[in-house]
């Protein structure tokens, strides 16, 4: 027998409906709300939408579980496109050991069952603050053999309660290649990928822009021979964005006009408030030149400890100049668009995946306005209510 739900009565549908692609320049600020709306869910996937008068009549809808959101804002589920989830410990003791060389130090460390248990206390954070889709990734080990365990131990938590997808993140060279850019994306290139590939632990893979330029422009060259998706990271790999699925990690001083030519520009705040910078990646001005843009938490104990995407969202709107609007969408189906998910998830329309959030507000614009407040009181996840009653087994 089917699972049927049906949620009347928001006060704003915030839909988000539209093309399969990314949303770019003004069509960022095209959000599609719908007052008194609802959606109607069979089997984990949306069925209808629109308002609650039309939905109610439908001879499904009276067979299905009523949940009642009269006065809240009801949207899709938060699609945070960056997160380094297994990164060590929240700080590092040691005050004379690096942060990045400490935390690397100690995943390296780790047993596969203490990774997870630090994947799956995180998680919930996520779902808590109402991201519904991740992408998780590692990246301090460096090495092979912790490196493929940290990806075994992400694809494990997939649908535990959220939708994690792995990412093999190249970011840097380790202490034991220093200096020597070529050899060890040669090692990653000929020995890495291929056992990532074959294991199917992860679809997509993250370079950064901390490597030589010829040494880069050949790997990228083999991670794409390789089938996978490519994410770039950092300004410096702007002139390849092209290439690249999204591009992410842009600073301040990136040019606009080249960033706004990627498939989807994924800016990270957080990382700028983390440091106390003065300036902050230029959002306004790439969505003025008619970039996309999506927002990430970049997650990552040394260099942004939040799994706050509404915090994310107040960022972006108070010091990047954009709009409730286009953060919104900068955080669901640009978000999605950055890992390729935006035919499933990020908007709600039929035929998708029925990731949604019910919000303590009425209106969609109180959220990144509420700063360090998390307005999220029901998390929903493939049809089925996942906090505040969250399942971590």
């Amino acid at each position: 027998m089917s699972q049927i739900t049906l949620l009347r009565g928001a006060r704003q549908l915030v839909t988000l409906s539209g093309p399969a692609v990314p949303r770019r320049g003004r069509a960022m600020s095209e959000v599609t709300v719908i007052p008194d709306g609802a959606v109607l869910i069979v089997d984990g996937v949306i069925e209808q939408v629109g308002p609650s008068r039309r939905v109610e009549r439908l001879a499904m809808s009276h067979d299905a579980e009523v949940i009642d959101v009269t006065g809240h804002v009801l949207m899709p589920g938060f699609v945070d496109c960056f997160a380094r989830l297994l990164c060590g410990p929240l700080r590092d003791y040691d005050e004379s050991t690096e942060p990045h060389l400490a935390a690397q130090k100690a995943v390296r460390s780790y047993s596969a069952q203490r990774l997870e248990l630090e994947g799956r206390k995180r998680l919930r954070q996520f779902v808590r603050n109402g991201t519904t889709t991740l992408e998780a990734s590692c990246g301090y080990g460096m090495d092979d053999s912790t490196e493929l365990k940290a990806l075994r131990v992400i694809r494990s938590l997939a649908e535990r309660p959220l939708g994690v997808e792995p990412a093999y993140y190249v970011s840097g060279c380790p202490p034991e290649y220093e200096g020597r850019d070529a050899e060890y994306l040669a090692f990653v290139a000929a020995e890495v990928l291929p056992l990532v590939a074959s294991r199917h632990l992860a679809r997509a893979v993250v370079v950064s822009d901390a490597f030589a330029s010829e040494p880069l422009d050949r790997f990228v060259h083999e991670v794409l021979g390789k089938g996978f998706q490519l994410r770039l990271q950092g300004s410096a790999n702007v002139q390849r964005a092209e290439r690249a699925l999204s591009i992410r990690g842009l600073g301040s001083d990136v040019d606009p006009r080249a960033a706004a030519r990627a498939r989807v520009a994924v800016l990270t705040p957080g990382v700028n408030f983390r440091y106390s910078t003065r300036s902050y990646p230029p959002g306004r001005s790439l969505i003025d030149a008619g970039g996309a843009v999506a927002l990430a938490t970049a997650f990552d104990h040394v260099d942004c400890p939040t799994c706050s995407l509404p915090m994310i969202l107040s960022l972006a709107c108070t010091q990047m100049g954009m709009s409730a609007a286009e953060a919104l969408t900068a955080v669901t189906v640009n978000a999605a668009a950055a890992m390729g998910l935006e035919a499933e998830v990020g908007s709600i329309e039929t035929g998708k995946r029925a990731d949604l959030l019910i919000m303590g507000c009425g209106d969609y614009r109180d959220i990144p306005y509420s700063f360090g407040m998390n307005l999220v009181t029901t998390v929903i996840r493939r049809g089925r209510q996942i906090y505040p009653m969250v399942e971590m087994t």
